[in-house]
C-alpha cells in the first residue's frame, strides 16, 4: 500500500482538508474524525469478511448465478456509461 496512489489520493484531497477544518476547530473535533473514520473503515472490512465467509458456505451454483448476474449489472452499467459520454 506504499506505493500505492489511492491512499495518499484519498487523503490529500478529501479526507486531509477535512481533519484540517477539524482540527482547527478544536484537537477533540479531530481525534472524533480520526476515530470515526477508522471505527467505520474497520467494522466495514470486519463485514466484508463475515459477508464473503458465509458466501463459502454457500452452493456451487447459487455463487454462479451471483457471478453471472453481477457481470450482466456490470455490463449494462459501463453500456450506460458509454452512451452516456458518447450522446450526452
Amino acid at each position: 500500500n506504499a506505493l500505492s496512489p489511492g491512499p495518499y489520493i484519498f487523503w490529500g484531497t478529501m479526507t486531509g482538508p477535512l481533519l484540517r477544518k477539524a482540527l482547527d476547530e478544536s484537537l477533540l473535533h479531530g481525534a472524533g474524525f480520526i476515530a470515526s473514520f477508522y471505527i467505520t473503515f474497520l467494522s466495514l472490512l470486519a463485514m466484508w469478511v463475515f459477508v464473503f465467509e458465509r458466501l463459502r458456505r454457500v452452493d456451487q451454483r447459487f455463487t454462479k448465478i451471483l457471478l453471472s448476474l453481477s457481470a450482466l449489472v456490470l455490463a449494462i452499467l459501463g453500456i450506460s456509461l458509454v452512451f452516456g459520454g458518447l450522446f450526452n
